[in-house]
């Protein structure tokens, strides 16, 4: 059985690549980028740490501002 990378999860699927959003999200701090293609930044990646702000709130701002609604996300959140 062969490995893939989250690279090759991410933008190899169905033979296609396509861009996706990079989302990390702890009881800290909240990391979002959005990658082409080519696994390039489309923006510059924002990092927002959280000292007592909402996540829903911090998250929902983002997504407004970048456009980011009804794109394929992943990402990692602890448990």
């Amino acid at each position: 059985m062969k490995l893939l990378s989250i690279k090759d999860k991410l933008f190899n699927i169905k033979g296609k690549s396509k861009a996706c959003i990079g989302l990390q999200l702890t009881d800290k701090v909240l990391r979002i980028v959005e990658l082409d293609s080519n696994k390039k930044p489309l923006w510059e990646p924002v990092e927002v740490i959280l000292d007592g702000k909402k996540k829903e709130d911090v998250l929902r701002e983002i997504v407004q501002k970048h456009g980011l609604s009804g794109k394929r996300v992943c990402a990692c959140m602890p448990v």
